[in-house]
């Protein structure tokens, strides 16, 4: 993982990186209409769970899906998910 992030660095198409925290030191949020609901971690029952994320500057989603490709390999993950930031 090092590797491939140092040579993400080196592309200087790194912008940020970082593993999260377990669900257990999270909470979720759901919104009912008017109503608010907090629920505390940790998930069990979580069948897709984010554990990570890296926020990268390309110029295109081709590019991205290209730097995808690498990253899924390298942490043997069974899908990796790109998205565009707003």
């Amino acid at each position: 993982m090092g590797a491939l992030i140092q040579e993400m660095m080196q592309a200087g198409v790194m912008e940020a990186t970082a593993g999260l925290a377990g669900t257990r030191r999270g909470a979720r949020i759901r919104f009912d209409g008017g109503k608010k609901t907090v629920i505390d971690g940790p998930f069990a029952e979580s069948k897709e769970l984010i554990a990570g994320f890296s926020i990268v500057e390309l110029p295109s989603k081709g590019a991205a899906i290209e730097w995808a490709l690498k990253y899924g390999e390298v942490v043997e993950v069974q899908e990796v998910e790109v998205r565009e930031v707003c």
